[in-house]
This record gives structure tokens, sequence and C-alpha cells, in this order.
């Protein structure tokens, strides 16, 4: 799937004791995105090059050089279509296919721990700390 291109209500499940980090943001990220920090600490959209660790979901839209805050918790993601997550896979570690897709496949960014699997809903993914 393509990142997306207008923010995305990504439902949370669990607040990891309300986590939020306010970052500048390298490139434009919408709400709702799964997002990665570089390593000069600038936050970028998962699946962006350059994206080291994934930090959380972001709470704001904003375009590159803005701020973005980004919450850590438990949060309900798209399943990949080709290497999805299944049911087997709970407590595993998933990865990054873009700012809102999560697969079972190795090669990217560790999104973070599996928590369910809901096919119709998605993924619910524990992101960030």
């Amino acid at each position: 799937m393509p990142n997306l291109t207008e923010p995305r209500n990504t439902r949370e499940l669990l607040t990891a004791g309300g986590i939020v980090r306010e970052r500048t943001a390298e490139a434009a990220i919408h709400a709702g995105a799964i997002v990665t920090v570089t390593s000069d600490g600038g936050a970028v959209p998962a699946g962006t090059s350059g994206g080291v660790a994934v930090i959380g979901v972001a709470q704001n839209s904003t375009s590159s050089g803005g701020t973005c805050r980004v919450k850590a918790g438990v949060f309900l993601v798209d399943n990949a279509a080709s290497g999805g997550v299944a049911a087997g896979d709970l407590l595993k570690d998933c990865y990054i296919e873009d700012d809102h897709t999560v697969t079972i496949t190795s090669g990217g960014c560790v999104a973070g721990k599996v928590i369910d699997v809901n096919s119709s809903d998605g993924v619910a993914v524990r992101l960030g700390l």
C-alpha cells in the first residue's frame, strides 16, 4: 500500500501511560500515521527512507519542518495483503510496510509486538516505548 495522502483515524486500543513526544517533522506526516525517528531525531512517516525506529502514531498532521505530536501505545493498524500478520503471530515482532500497514515478513524496521489480529479490523500492535 502507498503512504497516506490524508489523515486517517488510527484507533488507539491501549494508552502507554499517555506518552506523547514532540518531534520536528522532516517530511509531511498525516494524523494517524505510524511515525519513525531518524538518526538525527527528526520524525518521518514509517516506510520513509531514514526512519530507524518506530516511536508511535502521529496525533496531528504536519508539513516538513512542523511539530508532530507522537503517542506510543497499542494501536489498530492495517494488515499487509501479502505477508500479513496471522493469528499465530501473537506477541511476535511485526515490521513496517508503510505508514499505516504492518507485515510479518522481516526486512524493514520493526513496528512492534503483535497484540491481536482481527481479519476485518486489522492488527493491534504495541507501537513505541
